[in-house]
């Protein structure tokens, strides 16, 4: 997925040893893409804002800058979600918005409740917002072919 390896370059930048959720969010609220949810200027949350509580919670790490790192438990967890998101609304194929979704299904994760709290919006507010965009399915990339979700 484009969203996966858009997230290596923060990876490498931030010499990491692992894809996060963090990498994600960077790549899912970036200003100058269409692979990105800030494309819905009606989101009751700035995507500049979450971008910005993001980095203040990413230190450097020790890793060598390589693109051939695993995904954490949480950024499996959230590319999962996304594609059983994307069945349930009956979309043919994940898009930015699907992950968006998902990562807001993981409440107990800090980085969630960080957003959430900081923006003082309702994550089911938001839910509610990313589901009836009317761009959903605009930018939807096909399921991967070979796996059963």
């Amino acid at each position: 997925m484009e969203t996966i390896r858009q997230s290596l370059d923060y990876v490498a930048a931030h010499k990491h040893d692992y894809v996060g959720i963090e990498h994600i969010l960077l790549v899912l609220t970036a200003p100058d893409t269409d692979i990105a949810v800030a494309k819905h200027s009606d989101l009751a949350v700035s995507c500049a804002r979450v971008r910005e509580l993001v980095n203040k919670q990413i230190t450097s790490g020790n890793g060598d800058g390589s693109t051939n790192v695993p995904q954490t438990p949480q950024a499996k967890q959230l590319l999962v979600n996304s594609i059983h998101i994307a069945k349930a609304l009956g979309h043919l194929g994940v898009n930015p918005e699907h992950m968006f979704l998902a990562f807001l299904d993981l409440e107990s994760e800090p980085m969630v409740q960080l957003i959430s709290d900081d923006a003082m919006v309702d994550v089911n507010t938001m839910r509610r917002q990313l589901t009836s965009a009317s761009e959903l399915d605009k930018y939807t990339l096909p399921f991967p072919p070979g796996i059963d979700w």
